[in-house]
This record gives C-alpha cells, structure tokens and sequence, in this order.
C-alpha cells in the first residue's frame, strides 16, 4: 500500500513556519515533522500566504519573519513536498466546485484546496487526507471520504 499524501490548509503552513505547535495538533505536527511524509501544498497557499500573513509595514502579529517568496523557495527544496500548480484538471475541479458551491457548502476561499484535494485523490492511487483547521472545508472533506486531521490542539474546536 501506497504512504499516504497529505494536503495542507494555509493556516497549518503559517502555523508551522511560526513555530506555534500547540495550535497544530499532535498528529498534524508529527506529520510536517516526519522527513518521508508526502506533503501537497497548492499554490493558493502561497497567494493566501502573501496576501494575509506577508511581512506587513505596521508590525501586525499576523506577519510571518520569513518572507513568502523565501518560504515558497524553502519548500521547493524538500525532496518530500510537492507544490500543486493550477493545471487544466485542477482548474476544472474548481469550476465544478464552484458550479455546486450551494450543495458543497464551501466558503469560496476554500475552494481552491478543496480542488487541490480532488486532484491530489484523482492523480494518486494511495490515500490522501486534509490537514486543516478550518471546519468548513474539514465538514466538506469528511463528507467526501477524505480522511482529515484538525491541526487545532483544542478538541473543542473539532467540526460538528
């Protein structure tokens, strides 16, 4: 059996290269931990990444000290991420995704990983699974038999 692939949420990222693990989640940190884990990151990251957590003028707490263009070089060079660009397949799983957004019950900002996991399950004949706090697109993903780790430490805050 093929080691599973596993697709981070923005927030897992930024999480991660901040170093605030206890926001992560046990299982989620041993993943972005392990050096043979299969990572998929897709490029909508970095962009959510740049928009929302880029060095900022003002000194707000959500800026990240690495730069996004640094970040996405540092991940390009692990052996064991890959980054998901938007191809023909990805951007027509979007398209659907968004043609169903009333019945999927996806904010539009999730789309794009949502896409990123459909891809992800449609190229690779091993399991693939969500990591994300996000408990729309955790609800979608369960509801789409995609196995999900909530990096959220607090089990409080696990989807309904």
């Amino acid at each position: 059996m093929k080691p599973a692939l596993f697709v981070l949420d923005t927030h897992v990222l930024v999480w991660f290269v901040k170093g605030k693990t206890r926001l992560i989640g046990l299982q989620a940190l041993f993943v972005l931990s392990y050096p043979r884990a299969r990572i998929v990151i897709p490029t909508y990251v970095f962009q959510e990444v740049q928009r929302k957590f880029g060095p900022s003028m003002d000194g707000k707490n959500g800026s990240m000290r690495l730069p996004p263009s640094a970040l996405l070089r540092l991940v390009c060079r692990c052996s064991n991420i890959r980054v998901l660009s938007a191809d023909p397949q990805f951007i027509a799983c979007e398209f659907r995704l968004k043609r169903d957004i009333r019945s999927n019950r996806i904010p539009d900002q999730d789309i794009p990983i949502a896409a990123a996991l459909m891809t992800s399950r449609d190229v690779y004949d091993g399991p693939v699974a969500l990591i994300s706090n996000d408990g729309p697109l955790v609800k979608w993903a369960m509801s789409a038999g995609i196995p999900t780790i909530w990096s959220q430490a607090n089990p409080k805050l696990l989807p309904a």
